[in-house]
């Protein structure tokens, strides 16, 4: 009988240490390429209520996380593009939510078409108005795309 409780809270143990291990959730961003002008500054706050110290995406191909974030909810998100230090009418909000074991990157592209058609692993996207002060041609528009993967058991694309 005492080899049976063992046993058994050894795989009690082994059980909690594997569900302890899936708990958290976060969030990173990231940038892409930037065409036919340089990468402008991309200021990005989120969270409830935004007290948090904004990030700050000011190169091509750069990644800023993961940070921590609520388990379950909506993970609010606001960016704004920067044109010399200043707020440009680039920007926008949205909403993602939360669960347990989950990463979102939240990538930011200046395209003349959405990147997630070609993306493994995008769940969303949305384009917005580049400010005509930013100097990137009128066909281009910035692309805001989204995907999330598990933290315990990520797919690999």
């Amino acid at each position: 009988m005492p080899r049976l409780r063992l046993a058994s809270l050894g795989t009690i143990a082994v059980a909690v240490t594997l569900l302890s291990s899936c708990d958290d959730a976060q969030i990173s961003f990231a940038t892409g390429a930037f065409v036919d002008a340089p990468a402008p500054q991309i200021r990005v706050r989120w969270g409830p209520d935004f007290k948090m110290a904004p990030v700050i995406l000011d190169s091509q191909y750069q990644r800023i996380g993961p940070f921590e974030t609520s388990r379950s909810g909506e993970l609010a998100i606001e960016f704004v593009v920067l044109a010399e230090g200043q707020e440009s009418t680039t920007q926008g909000s949205f909403s993602l939510p939360l669960k347990s074991d989950w990463s979102w990157s939240v990538d930011f592209h200046v395209a003349d078409r959405d990147p997630a058609q070609g993306c493994f692993g995008c769940v969303g996207s949305r384009s917005y108005a580049l400010d005509p002060t930013l100097g990137f041609a009128p066909e281009y528009e910035l692309w805001v795309t989204w995907g999330g993967n598990s933290i315990s058991n990520p797919v690999t694309y």
